[in-house]
């Protein structure tokens, strides 16, 4: 560029001082315009010179073309025509445009050069930032061949090792039982083979580590041929009804699978951030995520512990709550990994709305639109879609269901809007069933149910469409289930909680991050609104929508009732006596509106709470044994 202007500049300077004597010249002075220029060009016999002169005189100004030809005309002996400087003008503008073009050419090379050095070092760089991933692959490619070779001879050491060591065994078994020779002479041989033991040992002692972890590889691959062979053999079981007395085995086992645990202070911590999959994972257990699409385009998350070819059992959460509840408590306590210890399919269902089922269709919505369900919803189109995945994933006729608060709710409503799905479920058990809810206790649906200032206003109270986990409802009850002593803790700033009640009793306080880390998973506020609705009532009922508003919905004033007379299916009611949302009443009245009621026991003493039936430190003597057994006997 600098090269550039300094040619520009030379041009122009040059240009000047022709154009200022050629115009002052005596024997030009009708050469004073542009337009005189531009006559004497045209009347110019060199073609050549003439196209050179007009394409640098149409760059040029007025003034520098005047000053050329004055510059010109003053350096001119006295008798030159007209013509003959205009001539000279010409050659030296022509001249020198050939010395500006071969400048420019020169330029035009030099940054020509710079552009392809430039496009060749970065050419060579990308070349070596390729071969420099080329070299990190290959290591990466040679370090797995030199794991894999390591462990292949770690699995010959040790090879060679049990062979030495069943050598030595037959060497000290024939020393023992061998008749031959004297005393002398086999304890002489004893210590030269104890010797020679010795140092074998010594030379082996460097490979001991080697081996040690090759062990480990092989126990663990034992135990998945083990779990692949008990899979077989269940199959077996429930597939060959030709010889059932050949195949008796008991429930499945798995040698990585914990079944009592002791929560460590790092234990507690970390369960408290993992999601539901990782759980189970942590503790040995297998593990798998499926979806279903619901019809109204809602797709909700099932966990599953599975254990192909056993009868499926899916576990339904409470309100607000996930999949977690089933597990976060360990194997010692979840009811999820009891129930496959003892030779079941276990399914955990997440209901729209929470953490782990929140897609829906395609594209954005508003959340009045994503929001817009209660348990009715829950009801007809979450819980048939399930069902409908485990039964075809399985090849089973029939599921058994467990559900808990919310999750017995759906189901009843479920059985009421489309019957036929009450025939898929060989039995149903129903922990905390929310149903009928005349002797309701909970202070917030009480206050929810008799709140006159419309839906609206309500959103505003518990946070909009989703419920908050910081609403104003919370600060307004918390005091109703945390006396002074505990007020501080995070339990009573838990919205389920603060609604349905909370046990202090029977709940260790040590585990309190972990029911913090899994709680408020999610919940419309229609669906706490439906339920407040109902407070006081006999009734199992729709949504209310209001008079006008019901009368669009359902052609008349007041909501229609679900007909529990469809719920054709076994059910088992579990109701605690200290349960805020089922009284002893309420439970009673349920069972004689069923048909097939199999039992109803009250669980504990008066004091066992609505969450109980998850959260409490004696929940498997209690209740979980109890529903093992029903599961084992409708198998």
């Amino acid at each position: 560029m600098r090269i550039g202007c300094y040619c520009v500049f030379f041009v122009l300077s040059v240009i000047g001082r022709v154009v200022q004597s050629f115009v002052h010249h005596p024997i030009v002075p009708a050469v004073q315009s542009l337009s005189d220029i531009r006559i004497a060009v045209k009347n110019s016999k060199n073609i050549s010179l003439k196209d050179s002169i007009t394409k640098a005189v149409k760059k040029m100004s007025h003034e520098e073309i005047r000053q050329i030809i004055e510059e010109k005309a003053l350096g001119a002996p006295e008798g030159k025509t007209q013509a003959q400087i205009l001539e000279e003008v010409y050659t030296q503008i022509e001249s020198q445009a050939k010395e500006v073009a071969l400048l420019q050419a020169s330029l035009q090379a030099i940054l020509k050069s710079q552009a392809q050095a430039e496009a060749q070092e970065q050419a060579q760089s990308q070349t070596e930032s390729q071969a420099q991933s080329e070299r990190q692959a290959l290591t990466q490619h040679e370090a797995l061949a030199q794991l894999e070779l390591a462990k292949a001879q770690a699995l010959e050491q040790e090879i060679a090792l049990t062979e030495l060591e069943s050598k030595l065994l037959a060497q000290a078994l024939l020393l023992t039982y061998s008749g031959a020779g004297s005393p002398a002479q086999s304890q002489a041989q004893s210590q030269a083979q104890l010797q020679a033991q010795t140092q074998e040992q010594d030379q082996s002692s460097e490979q001991f580590q080697q081996i040690e972890e090759a062990r480990v590889l092989i126990e663990h691959e034992l135990t998945e041929l083990g779990e692949a062979q008990n899979l077989i053999m269940e199959k077996l079981k429930y597939q060959t009804s030709a010889l059932p007395q050949a195949i008796a085995i008991g429930p499945r086992t798995c040698n990585r699978c914990q079944e009592t645990h002791s929560f460590s202070q790092q234990d507690i911590q970390m369960d408290s951030k993992l999601q539901t999959d990782a759980l189970i994972q942590k503790y040995g257990y297998p593990s798998e995520t499926h979806y279903a699409n619901t019809e109204d385009r809602y797709r909700v998350c099932l966990h599953r512990i599975p254990r192909p070819g056993a009868t499926p059992v899916m576990l339904v959460h409470g309100l607000m709550g996930s999949s977690a509840s089933w597990v976060q408590f360990g194997p010692s306590s979840g009811l999820a990994y009891i129930l496959y210890r003892k030779g079941f399919d276990v399914w955990m269902l997440n209901t729209r709305g929470n953490v782990y089922s929140q897609e829906r269709g395609r594209g954005h919505e508003s959340d009045q639109n994503y929001w817009d369900f209660s348990f009715h919803e829950i009801g007809l189109y979450d819980i048939p879609a399930a069902i409908d995945l485990i039964l075809g994933q399985t090849n089973q006729p029939s599921i058994q269901y467990i559900g808990h608060s919310q999750g017995s709710t759906v189901f009843f409503a479920m059985c009421s809007l489309r019957p036929i799905y009450a025939a898929k479920v060989k039995l149903m058990q129903s922990l905390s069933p929310t149903v009928i809810m005349k002797g309701l206790r909970s202070p917030v649906l009480k206050f929810m149910g008799i709140f006159k200032g419309g839906f609206r206003m309500l959103l505003n109270l518990i946070g909009g469409y989703k419920i908050s986990l910081k609403n104003k409802l919370i600060d307004r009850f918390r005091q109703h289930i945390c006396p002074a002593s505990v007020l501080t803790s995070r339990i009573c700033a838990i919205f389920e909680f603060v609604v349905c009640g909370f046990n202090w009793q029977s709940f260790n306080r040590t585990l309190s991050p972990i029911v913090e880390g899994h709680a408020s998973q999610g919940c419309s506020a229609k669906q706490l609104h439906h339920l407040a609705q109902m407070q006081g009532k006999n009734a199992f009922q729709y949504y209310d929508y209001g008079l006008l508003r019901n009368r669009l919905h359902y052609q008349s004033l007041r909501p229609p009732r679900y007909n529990l007379s469809l719920v054709t299916s076994k059910v088992a009611l579990h109701h605690g006596g200290g349960d805020w949302l089922g009284s002893e009443s309420d439970v009673t009245q349920l069972q004689q509106s069923l048909p097939n009621c199999i039992e109803k026991r009250k669980v504990g003493g008066e004091d066992f709470s609505h969450f109980d039936f998850t959260i409490s430190q004696d929940v498997r003597p209690l209740v979980y044994d109890r529903v093992i057994d029903l599961c084992g006997t409708y198998r």
